[in-house]
């Protein structure tokens, strides 16, 4: 029995310490996350705005495109 409660005791700690470093691999997972997720954002808001901004200069769809209704 007390075999038993001894490994028992082994296995729990192990456990923790399996459980402790999940833990702290998530979160350091979760950090680095962020601060990309915080990169590409700023990245996009970049060039979104650039993109808006080019397309305030009077530029329209048809400037790019040319149709010719007589062309078969």
């Amino acid at each position: 029995m007390l075999v038993k409660r001894k490994r028992h005791n082994i296995l729990c700690f192990v456990c923790k310490c399996f459980i402790y470093e999940e833990i702290t691999f998530k979160s350091n997972l979760t950090q680095k996350f962020n601060s990309y997720y915080q990169l590409i954002v700023i990245f996009l808001e970049n060039v979104l705005s650039k993109w808006k901004i080019s397309n305030d200069v009077n530029t329209t769809y048809s400037d790019f495109y040319t149709f010719n209704p007589y062309k078969l």
